[in-house]
């Protein structure tokens, strides 16, 4: 699964780093850590990025900030922490926290089928 994750308004690339490590991580983790078999963050370098529309040089042009790749052993782990997730009381903690920190109005999270180079080659 991609999560697609922008910054909120008024917080600083470090700021938004840091908070996604240091709270975060570890909420997600308390809450689906043994059903995950991977949870990686890549973090957008905005002053190598380049294809945005009106932007200048050194201005954000992707309109993100981390892709996000939590990783499943098997569907039913994946489908284990879809229920954890779906607990209201869960669903209220992810909520809040990433209130103070995600523009959640741009959050895009999907399923992907992802194909390795041996896959493409064969």
């Amino acid at each position: 699964m991609v999560a697609v994750l922008s910054r909120k308004p008024g917080i600083s690339v470090e700021e938004f780093r840091s908070h996604y490590e240091q709270v975060h991580v570890p909420l997600i983790l308390s809450l689906v850590g043994p059903h995950l078999a991977d949870y990686r963050r890549s973090y957008v370098d905005h002053s190598t990025a380049s294809g945005g529309v009106n932007a200048g040089p050194g201005e954000e042009q992707l309109g993100f900030d981390v892709i996000t790749e939590t990783w499943y052993a098997e569907q039913a782990a994946f489908d284990q922490a879809m229920e954890v997730f779906r607990h209201p009381e869960h669903a209220e903690r992810v909520r809040a926290d990433e209130l103070s920190f995600l523009d959640r109005s741009r959050k895009r999270i999907f399923l992907v089928d992802e194909v390795g180079a041996s896959q493409a080659d064969g």
